[in-house]
């Protein structure tokens, strides 16, 4: 997990992947452990969920587990339905303004806020992507980016670290640390070996 030290400056730190079932809410409750040992005024934000008729698991689960004191309803900005029918990310500035209200509110009761992007499970991954690195920069935070090893070759792991980068370099983010995540067993030396010649922290996580 991140240093718990982002307590102390960051308001927020964005957790992101740019597929699926990247594990990356497994990498949130790391992190929550983390900032939950060093203040109490811990904050869970989702910008987008799947529906308003079905409450999201992870939301429920972090509320629970951690004690936190904000509503389900302060825990996200919008959803997945609200989002269809949007072409770019320059065409969502109200879904946008929308969001940012929303985690503004949740942002005043908390210290810190860990801030979970969405799940890829919309119509555009590639808008998903943009609106993902566009809160970050709204939200001044520093972004975790994490990648699935899940059934991919170390070569396309690799790949897609460095893609990661460029496109989080390409938009001006603050990247804080790669996570390379679901590493199958045979693949974890090959894997850990082709990313440790990158400047930023590498957290290696093996399938368990």
């Amino acid at each position: 997990v991140a240093p718990p030290r982002l307590v102390a400056v960051a308001r927020a730190v964005y957790v992101t992947s740019m597929e699926a079932a990247s594990g990356k809410s497994m990498i949130s409750l790391g992190l929550m452990e983390a900032f939950s040992r060093h203040t109490s005024r811990v904050g869970y934000f989702r910008p987008v969920i799947a529906s308003e008729g079905n409450d999201d698991a992870t939301i429920e689960l972090i509320r629970r587990r951690y004690g936190l004191a904000q509503t389900y309803e302060q825990s996200y900005g919008i959803t997945t339905d609200q989002t269809r029918g949007v072409g770019t990310v320059q065409d969502a500035d109200g879904l946008i303004s929308e969001i940012m209200g929303q985690f503004e509110g949740l942002a005043a009761e908390c210290d810190v806020v860990l801030v979970e992007g969405t799940d890829y499970t919309g119509a555009s991954a590639a808008f998903e992507f943009e609106l993902n690195v566009t809160m970050a920069l709204n939200l001044a935070a520093p972004v975790l980016m994490v990648v699935s090893a899940h059934h991919h070759r170390p070569d396309q792991v690799r790949g897609a670290v460095h893609a990661a980068r460029e496109s989080l370099r390409n938009h001006e983010a603050n990247l804080l640390g790669i996570a390379v995540n679901r590493i199958e067993r045979e693949h974890l030396e090959t894997i850990t070996e082709s990313v440790t010649d990158l400047p930023e922290p590498v957290w290696i996580i093996p399938e368990e």
